[in-house]
């Protein structure tokens, strides 16, 4: 059970996070959706293994989620990674 971020400051509200979990749980955290699963683009660019300003970039300039996450990144070659 997670911790309700609207409930009182108590120890059965609370629980211990790492830095990295701490940070993805924020309220202004961009979620995207791709393939049934939403998580939030920290975490997709984690898995796709592109940084998440190119996602970021990729989706502000109006890439659909699945192109934006779908799409390797290339070199300064030219050459896809």
């Amino acid at each position: 059970r997670y911790p309700d971020n609207n409930g009182p400051y108590s120890p059965e509200n609370c629980r211990w996070a790492t830095a990295k979990e701490q940070l993805r749980n924020k309220r202004n955290n961009v979620n995207l959706t791709y393939d049934g699963r939403t998580q939030c683009l920290a975490d997709w660019a984690d898995e796709f293994s592109i940084p998440s300003y190119i996602i970021s970039r990729r989706i502000y300039i109006g890439w659909t989620t699945d192109r934006a996450l779908s799409t390797p990144i290339r070199n300064w070659k030219g050459q896809r990674t």
